[in-house]
């Protein structure tokens, strides 16, 4: 072992991954089911540049607080930061 920490999504196993495609087909399944208010794009923005600079992101896309995929979870109007007692959006 050379030391390095191993951080491990609080829901996932496998993978944290998600391509662009992928990305697309959620947000697809998602507001094809029920009706999903999103937000605007300024504030979807300025909440995944928030979660860019978290330490609690793993791979550049999962949050290990709640295992949401950032860029899916940051474009759900009513969805909150999990961080831990200071939520960064």
């Amino acid at each position: 072992m050379d030391g390095t920490t191993i951080q491990e999504c609080k829901s996932c196993r496998d993978t944290v991954r998600m391509s662009e495609q992928e990305l697309r087909q959620v947000f697809g399944e998602v507001l094809h089911v029920r009706e999903v208010k999103l937000t605007d794009g300024e504030t979807y923005e300025a909440r995944l540049a928030m979660c860019r600079q978290c330490d609690a992101l793993l791979d550049g896309t999962t949050c290990l607080h709640c295992g949401c995929v950032v860029s899916v979870k940051a474009k759900l109007r009513h969805a909150r930061c999990p961080y831990p007692f200071d939520p960064r959006w």
